[in-house]
């Protein structure tokens, strides 16, 4: 018997499952690469970009507070709420002879350019009681814009909380400078007389933030 060589097909049967398998794979990986890398990139911006807003932020801010304004406007103003926020130094250590540093910050409203009040708190560096005091004071000032600054008196009454709770008064006087209306450096005297303690000076200074 004759043999025949084997018929051709005109339409090839090409095995392409191996093939569409590895492309698939190819992209799937590539897609994983192009997605790690967008990702990582947009970390990398919205770090870079917020790092930056935080400095134009800060910068700004700082620039508000505590560049000399040139504008003609009044520095202190009537209905003026402030912050006070600063290191305190008074003379006794409640009773004992040497002084003492703390943490000083309050809170001061003026009716008027002159006329305000005010609430102050210490936390002293002592060990002894969390909070040395509370004192409310009635301040009278004297705005003085051509050199941003205004001294003012200060007088009130308050409890001691360290070593006892005791009523207290005190008076005294200070100054304050204005960069802006916004932001001031402000320092102070008082002597503080204790209904049942030795009675001490107290030396203020910090920085004042108006809202």
């Amino acid at each position: 018997m004759r043999d025949y060589p084997e018929a051709t097909s005109p339409f090839r049967v090409i095995n392409v499952g191996g093939g569409v398998a590895q492309l698939v794979t190819s992209i799937k990986i590539r897609m994983k690469i192009i997605l790690i890398a967008g990702t990582v990139a947009a970390v990398v911006l919205t770090g870079t970009t917020a790092k930056a807003q935080i400095v134009d932020n800060t910068t700004t801010w700082f620039s508000e507070h505590f560049q000399a304004s040139e504008s003609s406007g009044a520095l202190f103003n009537p209905e003026e709420i402030a912050l006070d926020l600063g290191l305190n130094w008074y003379s006794r250590d409640r009773g004992r002879n040497e002084g003492q540093f703390g943490f000083g910050f309050g809170g001061k409203y003026f009716f008027t350019r002159e006329i305000g009040l005010s609430v102050d708190s210490n936390i002293g560096f002592n060990g002894h009681a969390f909070f040395d005091f509370l004192h409310a004071s009635a301040i009278y000032r004297f705005p003085i814009e051509e050199y941003r600054i205004a001294p003012y008196a200060i007088a009130g009454t308050g409890c001691e909380f360290d070593p006892s709770t005791q009523l207290s008064g005190h008076f005294g006087g200070g100054v304050e400078f204005r960069f802006n209306a916004v932001t001031g450096i402000y320092g102070d005297v008082t002597y503080n007389l204790v209904h049942s303690a030795s009675d001490y000076f107290l030396l203020r200074g910090g920085i004042r933030i108006l809202f």
